[in-house]
């Protein structure tokens, strides 16, 4: 009874090491791209949207465009 009942906690030790080493990772991930993203908020260009003929496109035009961009 005694080598399954460590078994068992080895186990749930094991996942959460898991969990622990994965929500490390994605918060990483997330610190990585928040501060690209913030070193890109810098540039004053970064929100300037202009269409093929040179000219400012309508606003709607402008948050399409904007939300092809961001992936």
């Amino acid at each position: 009874m005694k080598v399954e009942d460590d078994s068992g906690c080895l186990n749930g030790l094991r996942k959460w090491a898991q969990k622990t080493v994965d929500s490390y990772q994605l918060q990483r991930a997330l610190v990585l791209r928040l501060s690209s993203r913030a070193a890109n908020a810098c540039d004053p260009n970064l929100l300037k949207v202009e269409s093929d003929n040179g000219e400012m496109p309508s606003s709607s035009a402008s948050v399409q465009a904007m939300s092809y961009d961001s992936g």
